[in-house]
């Protein structure tokens, strides 16, 4: 190997992201530090002719070993429908920030800067070609526009609209944390969130209405559950009560109410059903508007 030579990994390539992010954090002591370079972490690096092919051969293994979702629609171009959700991500610099590629499920962790897994956008390309009225065009040819659809949102919505304004921070006040865990979570954030901007995507397409214009009327929406924080309900037999009246009456079909605790529904009856509360209360107006 020549010096100075450089390897794509294979397979570790989250191993390495965290051991940097590790090595670069300033609350961990430099004790700690050299007592990880001392040890090893293994990653495999497959020879092959392209980047692509060297991915595709990651996305066969996990054939056989279970690998995270998200890392096989990043990685398993013969699907159509991956090929199409990675291009999306890939070719907007906002989503590029904002999506994991290596998370296991739809809804990523409450902590985590990311907004949405690669699940996620799958979920929506995924709706958009499987609802599509003309049936005879290619999965690309029906998720044509989506990066405006993303440009034109990220442009209005507040929440997205200040994550953008801070994408390239290092430490940034705004965090998607905060925002996402605010007042009993903000769904926009969310895999529901993405799953009703597929239904609001091809809303425009069918009525031709103009990404902007949808944008500015999602942006009008209180994307929030409830109208106080999770910590401000009490613990016990009221919990029920006292969730239900703080509901947003927009989301309250998607409560899943457990004892002291709740989750959001993102099963596709009741996005089904959000969205049609989002068209009778907030966009009666939006197809005289486009006109």
């Amino acid at each position: 190997m020549p010096q100075g030579a450089k390897l794509d990994t294979t397979d570790g390539a989250h191993r390495r992201a965290q051991i940097d992010d590790i090595l670069k954090d300033g609350k961990t002591s430099d004790e700690a530090k050299d007592a990880l370079k001392r040890n090893a972490v293994d990653v495999k690096i497959v020879f092959e002719s392209s980047r692509s092919d060297s991915h595709q051969d990651f996305a066969d293994c996990g054939k056989a070993k279970a690998i995270p979702k998200s890392l096989v629609t990043t990685f398993d171009v013969r699907d159509q429908r991956n090929a199409v959700s990675r291009e999306l991500v890939k070719n907007n610099p906002f989503l590029a920030a904002y999506v994991d590629a290596t998370a296991s499920n739809v809804n990523l962790s409450a902590k985590s800067r990311m907004i949405w897994s690669m699940s996620a956008i799958r979920m929506f390309v995924g709706h958009i070609v499987d609802s599509h009225s003309d049936a005879d065009l290619t999965e690309e040819q029906k998720a044509e526009g989506a990066k405006e659809f993303f440009a034109a949102l990220v442009c209005h919505l507040p929440q997205l609209k200040a994550l953008d304004a801070v994408r390239n921070v290092k430490n940034p006040e705004v965090t998607t944390a905060a925002l996402r865990e605010a007042k009993g979570g903000d769904l926009a954030l969310r895999g529901v969130g993405m799953a009703i901007f597929a239904r609001a995507f091809l809303y425009c397409k069918e009525e031709g209405i103009d990404y902007d214009v949808m944008a500015k009327k999602l942006a009008t929406i209180d994307w929030h559950v409830l109208t106080c924080e999770r910590a401000a309900l009490p613990p016990g037999q009221m919990y029920g009560d006292e969730l239900r009246k703080k509901a947003l009456p927009m989301w309250s079909h998607l409560l899943v109410i457990g004892e002291n605790k709740f989750k959001v529904s993102s099963s596709s009856t009741d996005v089904d059903k959000a969205w049609q509360n989002i068209i009778e209360n907030v966009f009666g107006d939006v197809a005289s508007a486009a006109a």
